[in-house]
């Protein structure tokens, strides 16, 4: 696995440049932790998660001192279609607190699993659970990562580790769901072997 660390415009620029061909794109978002019982709706989207092909994006917007005019017509771009649990809301909360208008083709992997299976359960699903039947790998994750502090200025090699592998399973679902092709044997060797997980761009702070 590697990490590339980037806090110049240009790097960030360049990367999203790179990914912007495929049509699905993976998408996710953490938030900055308000304490185990706190309200999630009330707290800041801290760091925004991308994922194409091979390439994951990693930006923290939280602690960002601009965000690239790239980025943003990234979002806007209406030929792209955003994929993820929950995505929806997490566009709104980008236009609420950032200003990022995420383009009109955005859908929630729960609908588009229950829509093509016709089981309509699939609506209540999370995105471990979409991962199995659809690609068929168990995503182990661990606790501490998922309700660690996401709003942190130095995100920890497993945080950074973590969203990607959000992102690149988000894209993964969303490609099997919407053409039948997926990338399997990553995901496979990732939770095997701890490697092989698509590479990684972090904007943020190292």
């Amino acid at each position: 696995m590697g990490i590339q660390r980037r806090s110049e415009s240009a790097y960030t620029i360049k990367a999203i440049d790179n990914i912007c061909t495929p049509p699905v794109v993976g998408f996710d978002v953490e938030w900055r932790s308000n304490g185990l019982y706190g309200n999630r709706e009330e707290n800041p989207v801290a760091v925004l998660q991308l994922c194409v092909g091979r390439s994951c994006l990693i930006f923290q917007l939280l602690h960002c001192d601009f965000i690239p005019d790239t980025l943003c017509n990234f979002l806007r771009n209406g030929r792209y279609r955003f994929v993820g649990v929950g995505v929806r809301e997490d566009a709104q909360k980008l236009l609420r607190w950032y200003g990022l208008d995420v383009g009109s083709c955005v859908d929630d992997l729960r609908d588009l699993a229950a829509k093509k299976t016709g089981r309509l359960h699939m609506k209540q699903w999370g995105l471990q659970r979409l991962v199995t039947e659809f690609i068929g790998v168990h995503m182990e994750k661990p606790l501490w990562v998922r309700l660690s502090d996401w709003g942190g200025r130095v995100l920890e090699p497993e945080q950074i580790e973590d969203a990607a592998l959000d992102a690149f399973a988000s894209f993964e679902v969303g490609r099997k769901l919407v053409d039948g092709k997926i990338l399997k044997n990553i995901l496979e060797n990732y939770f095997a072997t701890k490697t092989g997980i698509p590479e990684m761009r972090h904007w943020g702070n190292s």
